[in-house]
């Protein structure tokens, strides 16, 4: 019976031996013979270890396990199995059937790499507000494995401006290809603009792809837009009774090129208390409906708000402008926010702060000091004294007799005394402060920082203009043709401080009576352009200002456009006039009609018959003080007498008991000269110079005779 069990045995196991070797593809001459044997499997066969597999071993891949070996380049695995690879670590590398492949073969690691043209910052520049540029973004895989594109999305989502066309979301990028889409710009307001675009994806090296977009919006080119040069005012808190509390404001036209845009209104509105004021800084007439102000492309007017609060409390009021561009019947207004407080201090210290400015070594100079009881009850002065903060500097300043000494101030009165400054060496500053101690509330100190600067004095600055970029400083008068641009180049100024870069430019142009033209740009450069679009005569004058508001004498030329054989031009220059002294020159005509800055304030002296009076032009200064420079031109001028007024308007001080120029003290001297240029000659035909104003009294002149006969002029003779 045993024999039997075991011959069952034996017969089962004879079995599945043979049903182990059928149903898989050996690769090899399987005839049935001695194959299906233990270490007879080849590279692809099934099996479960490695003792299956002839010579080698038992891998897996997938969900399969089948023999393979091990190999060092790809070369070997395909001449044993068509399109296998040989993947894994070097020494450690095995044969793998095509379907499980993951590498480029030789071993080497599946690599994704994702590369962004034209790179990861996009800067638009420039753009005008209306118009939508695109950007091209390329998208490329310089690796040897695919890699998907997911989503695309905006840091700022609020910001509309930019946008994606054509983005592959979703999308497979293979090796050696790449992928575009667009980032277009459609700007929402005039500014700055600026995003980040995340690009997600599964690369190896840039997973979430970031691309930072940038623009500058601009006005249209050749459309007007408004704005203003701070979006409010704020004056803070200031003490009640301060002076010179301002703060300045520009009108701009944000526009390029000749895009215009009227200003007809800069006033103060929603001011109950009434304690603000605004002013142009150009003193310039009040901007209103009846005497509007255009602006061009990226000129601007500056407005100067003044507070002058009268009680301790906030205030807010409205700064208004209006504006109309072309085509508008209704102005357009906008509102800048003003506000500001005010306290009461109990001892009011004027100045503050006490400035000296600039002392020169060696030198003294004093300030009056002035205290102020603002309360209803008597101030005790106990002393005052100089605080330093650096250095011992006490005997550099000085107080007037019994200046720091004990004094009681009753209410609402002043008190008076005088610090002088005697500095002996050069520093930076003094930083020091003026400290008042009184008995109000037991024992308060008062304070106001003092402020000087020891050196040279600040010098003024000096005009200067070519007619070239780096050329010489341009004659004083010249002749063009009409319907001609003329530029002039102001940064050949000087500073003798050294600080040209800091200096600011006032252009002025006295145009041709039937001129339109304009100076470009307006304000502040230093280099401009004129054109002169009708014959007759320009005066253009340049003023230059420091840093520390120390303004040039005035340097002018005078253009002519066009020539003529019949015009006479005479030009007055002065020097020497102080305080509100003005110098002013008439051209009498032969009827009597006078023309002069005061008859002619457009710069056209009315004629009775301009076809046989000819065109007189006068180019001055307007009703300014210290008027140094005028010129009077007289086209066409008919034969007969004429005159030649010279008038000194003296500022005299003082008046009742004081002295007065009537008496020949505080008088003033002006030194002038008169040029008379005949028929657009380059040199002046007659001279008189050293023409001194001098005598006692509030004004004197100098008159001179012209006579025009058979179209000559004669030499100018004194009466």
């Amino acid at each position: 019976m045993n024999r039997i069990y075991s011959l069952l045995f034996l017969i089962a196991i004879t079995a599945l031996l043979l049903l182990s070797g059928c149903g898989g593809d050996s690769g090899s001459n399987d005839d049935g013979g001695d194959s299906d044997l233990i270490n007879d499997k080849v590279m692809g066969e099934i099996c479960t270890s490695d003792a299956e597999c002839a010579g080698s071993m038992c891998i897996a891949s997938g969900s399969i396990n089948y023999c393979s070996q091990l190999c060092v380049t790809s070369a070997e695995c395909d001449a044993v199995m068509t399109g296998s690879c040989c993947e894994g670590i070097s020494g450690q590398a095995v044969c793998v059937l095509p379907e499980y492949c993951s590498t480029d073969g030789d071993g080497s690691s599946e690599s994704r790499v994702l590369v962004v043209n034209p790179g990861d910052t996009i800067d638009f520049g420039e753009v005008e507000s209306n118009t939508m540029p695109t950007a091209e973004i390329t998208i490329s895989n310089e690796g040897n494995a695919s890699f998907m594109l997911f989503d695309a999305v905006w840091t700022d989502t609020v910001d509309l401006s930019f946008s994606l066309v054509d983005y592959p979301e979703s999308t497979g990028v293979q090796p050696s290809e790449d992928v575009t889409f667009l980032i277009k710009l459609e700007p929402q307001e005039i500014g700055s603009l600026s995003n980040v675009l995340t690009i997600s994806n599964d690369s190896d090296n840039l997973p979430a792809l970031e691309i930072t977009v940038n623009a500058e919006i601009i006005a249209p080119i050749g459309q007007a837009e408004f704005g203003t040069s701070v979006p409010s005012i704020d004056f803070g808190t200031v003490p009640l009774g301060s002076l010179d509390n301002r703060s300045t404001i520009s009108a701009i036209n944000l526009g390029e090129g000749t895009a215009k845009l009227t200003l007809v209104r800069a006033e103060i509105v929603d001011d109950t208390d009434g304690v603000f004021s605004v002013e142009r800084v150009d003193h310039g007439v009040s901007v209103t409906e009846n005497a509007p102000v255009e602006l061009i492309g990226r000129q601007s007017l500056a407005f100067s708000v003044v507070f002058e609060p009268t009680a301790e409390k906030s205030y807010t009021a409205n700064l208004r402008f209006g504006y109309k561009l072309d085509g508008d019947e209704i102005e357009t207004l906008v509102d800048v926010p003003i506000g500001g407080s005010a306290i009461i201090p109990e001892l009011q210290i004027t100045p503050y702060p006490i400035d000296f400015q600039t002392v020169e070594s060696g030198t003294e100079k004093t300030l009056p000091i002035v205290l102020k009881n603002t309360t209803a009850d008597p101030i005790v002065v106990n002393f005052l004294r100089i605080d330093l903060f650096a250095g011992d500097w006490m005997s550099y300043f000085e107080f007037s007799e019994g200046g720091d000494a004990q004094r009681t101030i009753n209410p609402g009165e002043e008190d008076f005394l005088e610090l002088t400054i005697k500095p002996d060496q050069y520093e930076d500053d003094y930083n020091c402060q003026l400290v008042v101690s009184t008995d109000v509330d037991g024992n308060t100190n008062f304070y106001a920082p003092i402020y000087a600067a020891v050196g040279a004095p600040n010098e003024l600055p000096i005009a200067k203009f070519s007619l070239e970029p780096h050329g010489a400083q341009a004659p004083d008068k010249i002749t063009v043709e009409p319907e001609t641009a003329l530029d002039l180049y102001g940064h050949i100024s000087q500073d003798p401080d050294g600080n040209v870069d800091n200096l600011k430019f006032q252009w002025n142009l006295s145009a041709a009576p039937e001129s339109t033209t304009y100076i470009v740009p307006y304000e502040d450069v230093a280099d401009i352009s004129v054109y002169l679009d009708v014959s007759g005569t320009y005066m253009l004058t340049l003023v230059v200002e420091d840093e520390l508001g120390a303004k040039s004498a005035p340097k002018s030329i005078t253009v002519t456009a066009g020539s003529s054989s019949n015009r006479i031009q005479i030009e007055m220059a002065c020097t020497g006039l102080t305080g509100n002294s003005d110098m002013d020159l008439t051209w009498r005509l032969p009827g009597g009609k006078n023309c002069n800055e005061n008859t002619s304030p457009s710069g056209a002296c009315i004629v009775p018959d301009p076809a046989e009076d000819g065109i007189v032009t006068v180019m001055g200064c307007g009703s300014a003080s210290l008027c140094m420079t005028e010129t009077i031109t007289h086209t066409n001028a008919p034969d007969g007498v004429y005159q030649i007024v010279m008038t000194f308007d003296e500022d005299c001080p003082g008046g009742g008991i004081w002295p007065t120029c009537d008496f020949g003290w505080g008088t003033e001297d002006a030194l002038c000269s008169l040029n008379i240029y005949l028929n657009d000659e380059p040199t002046p035909t007659y001279q008189m110079t050293n023409l001194s104003f001098t005598e006692p009294g509030p004004t004197s002149e100098i008159t001179w005779r012209m006579v025009r006969e058979d179209g000559q002029w004669d030499e100018p003779t004194e009466m």
